[in-house]
């Protein structure tokens, strides 16, 4: 009370002082009690936070995986068809190089006149036979289509000159 005393001179409203000293005390504890339930709530309120943040987190954590694998799925599917291209062009420069020989085997021929000649010449009348035949699917097609006048010899029978 003494220090009430000095606070506010000399014998003047000693009871008043000390209510006034009282309210001010109180409104200190009080503002302190506000500050600490306001802190703890802030704790409460920075561990949901916290918690959601996490969660968030571990959301994104788990959809940047799902990325990843996307694209190494992606990449491994890109190697492949580079792989598949290269292959493809191996094969199409083969072709074109074996077309490429094939004409020049052609023209070889067709300048050559001994082949010119020889390809001249008439098929065989039994092979121009069987070249101007319609398309057959079988022995029984092939007997049907003989003319009578020209039957099939049995191979175990051999042929005209063998016997």
């Amino acid at each position: 009370m003494g220090v009430i005393f000095r606070l506010f001179g000399h014998g003047l409203v000693r009871h008043g002082a000390a209510i006034a000293f009282a309210l001010a005390i109180s409104a200190v504890v009080g503002l302190s009690y506000l500050r600490m339930k306001h802190n703890s709530q802030g704790a409460r309120a920075d561990a949901v936070a916290l918690g959601q943040a996490q969660a968030e987190i571990a959301s994104l954590r788990k959809e940047i995986s799902q990325h990843g694998a996307v694209i190494n799925r992606i990449q491994a599917d890109a190697q492949c068809r580079i792989t598949e291209r290269l292959a493809l062009s191996e094969t199409r420069n083969a072709v074109v190089k074996h077309r490429e020989t094939v004409h020049q085997q052609r023209r070889r021929l067709n300048e050559d006149a001994i082949v010119r000649t020889w390809g001249d010449t008439p098929l065989p009348t039994d092979i121009a036979r069987l070249h101007n035949s319609p398309a057959l699917t079988g022995a029984n097609a092939y007997l049907d289509h003989l003319p009578g006048s020209q039957p099939v010899l049995d191979a175990h029978h051999g042929t005209a000159n063998q016997r």
